[in-house]
């Protein structure tokens, strides 16, 4: 599927679209198949997946920031936490999966990367409260 022109705002949406309703559902079924358990947060107004391995100690004070691919234009919502489910049992840490805003601002960037930007602050914080829950 060849890319919509720079300018074409309307075909960039569909495209994302296109992309997102055929990957979410994959992307949800790996969350509810894997050994995780998660909740949703939002840090600074962005929501942000914490996905534990079941295997993992509640007080286990290590964090993964996994910002996902997609280039900066897809994997939200339902991709976003299927993608940090496997990333935790790939690394059986617990996961902090950003679902950073895409194309929600036109232009994206750097609004996307803005996003990524609260959650490792707010991590470092909940590992040297030695695992309370956050927030």
């Amino acid at each position: 599927m060849p890319y919509p022109a720079q300018d074409d705002i309307a075909g960039w949406k569909s495209m994302i679209a296109d992309r997102e309703q055929m990957m979410g559902g994959f992307l949800a079924e790996a969350f509810e198949r894997l050994p995780v358990h998660g909740e949703t947060i939002s840090v600074d107004g962005v929501t942000v997946y914490v996905l534990s391995p079941d295997r993992v100690a509640v007080d286990d004070p290590r964090v993964y920031l996994d910002i996902h691919g997609g280039a900066l234009i897809t994997g939200s919502g339902d991709s976003c936490r299927g993608m940090g489910a496997m990333a935790a049992v790939r690394n059986q840490t617990r996961t902090w999966s950003v679902d950073y805003r895409m194309l929600r601002t036109v232009p994206p960037w750097p609004a996307c990367a803005a996003c990524c930007s609260a959650p490792p602050t707010s991590a470092a914080i909940w590992r040297s409260n030695s695992g309370k829950r956050w927030p």
